[in-house]
């Protein structure tokens, strides 16, 4: 008789509390994991959209600077889109830091595409030789693109458990 008791007791603890419990759990834990997996989702696809406008926004430079390229050769004031464009193109850096940390491949990437856009200015202003600036220019923007699209080929951008 007590072994039908043990058992019975054994039944009710069973599924009355552990089995509850276990399920509780386990709920909470699927849960927890779909919602970091949108926070990554959310976090690349936001990326993306940097990368995106960060693209189109250098893919214009070239152009931009090819203009200020033939003005310079004829003598002509360099366009003003050359201005605002430089500008955006440091305000892509503002967003992509907010997204990587600073020493990030992808950052560093087009920290070379700036040093570049310095040197532009730097020549600019002492009025020296500027042979191949677009040339240099499209391979930093290149390797810059190719480092962003690796990353977000291959990284996990879920939160931290």
């Amino acid at each position: 008789m007590t072994n039908i008791v043990v058992v019975e007791v054994a039944g009710i603890l069973v599924s009355g509390i552990v089995g509850p419990v276990f399920v509780s759990l386990s709920t909470r834990y699927s849960e927890r994991m779909r919602l970091m997996k949108e926070e990554g989702e959310r976090r690349r696809d936001e990326l993306h959209g940097v990368v995106e406008e960060a693209a189109k926004t250098l893919g214009e430079g070239s152009l931009t600077l090819r203009e200020a390229e033939r003005a310079a050769a004829f003598g002509d004031p360099e366009p003003p889109e050359l201005g605002e464009w430089s500008n955006r193109v440091y305000l892509i850096e503002q967003r992509l830091l907010l997204r990587l940390q600073p020493d990030d491949p992808v950052i560093k990437r087009l920290d070379d595409v700036l040093e570049i856009l310095e040197g532009i200015a730097d020549e600019r202003r002492s009025g020296s030789s500027q042979d191949g600036v677009v040339r240099r220019y499209d391979e930093a923007q290149r390797l810059f693109l190719a480092e962003a699209r690796a990353a977000l080929a291959k990284r996990d951008f879920s939160p931290e458990p």
